[in-house]
């Protein structure tokens, strides 16, 4: 008698475990269709029930590193712009034809800035300058580039060892820019038959400096790297 009333209450345990299971795998089909693709709960109940969706995986685009992002360089006509020459650097540069003047000798220079009183941060060596005038607004902007003419530890890192960025063929060489560089505006480079032109580019106003200013301040102005670089790709020697 014992033993079958523990036969009977088995089966009745039985019973209701397999009712429960078919409630819950109905109950987890019924889930399934209300769940937002992706959810994580969704694979989990597909583990359950035995489904298996079939998506295809989703490919994550990883956004470029810095060194994918290339700079859009806008190109320009410069046939009709002035021309500037360094005699003592061989060298001369194009510059926008709306721009003002252009001068290369220490004199000039000097004289440009005792008489709007700038504030020059950097030496003017003997007539290793260009420095092209321009205007915004109500102040006479002035481009200044510096240039240094085959140092040894530049020929090493840019002619050799090509660690410049964008090297560029031009005229009578090359063009390139320097990247990480600081303290200027705008740092580049040109190679011409042989010969390292390392030009630092710099810009003043007759604008006068804030009384608060702690360092190297860089007035209101409206010329851009991009202006730089096309000025830059106009240099070649003086024939």
């Amino acid at each position: 008698m014992k033993k079958s009333i523990i036969i009977a209450n088995i089966v009745i345990v039985l019973a209701l475990i397999g009712g429960g299971m078919f409630w819950y795998v109905k109950k987890g089909e019924e889930v399934v269709n209300t769940l937002v693709v992706g959810d994580a709960t969704e694979q989990i109940i597909n583990s359950i029930t035995g489904e298996n969706n079939n998506k295809p995986e989703e490919t994550i685009k990883e956004d470029p590193t810095p060194t994918e992002i290339i700079e859009e360089i806008q190109e320009i006509d410069t046939s009709n712009w002035k021309i500037c020459k360094n005699e003592k650097l061989g060298i001369q540069f194009k510059y926008p034809d709306s721009w003002k003047n252009c001068y290369t000798n220490k004199e000039s220079l000097t004289n440009i800035f005792e008489e709007h009183a700038l504030n020059y941060y950097f030496s003017i060596d003997d007539n290793n300058n260009f420095i092209f005038q321009t205007k915004y607004n109500s102040y006479n902007i002035y481009l200044i580039a510096q240039i240094q003419k085959n140092n040894e530890n530049d020929i090493h890192f840019y002619v050799n060892k090509r660690n410049g960025e964008n090297y560029t063929n031009i005229k009578d060489g090359e063009a390139f820019k320097v990247v990480g560089f600081g303290g200027s505006f705008d740092y580049t480079g040109a190679i011409l038959e042989n010969n390292l032109y390392m030009i630092s580019w710099n810009i003043e106003s007759d604008e006068q400096a804030p009384q608060n200013v702690n360092g190297i301040w860089t007035p209101n102005h409206n010329i851009n790297r991009n202006q730089i670089w096309n000025i830059l790709k106009t240099i070649e020697l003086i024939k």
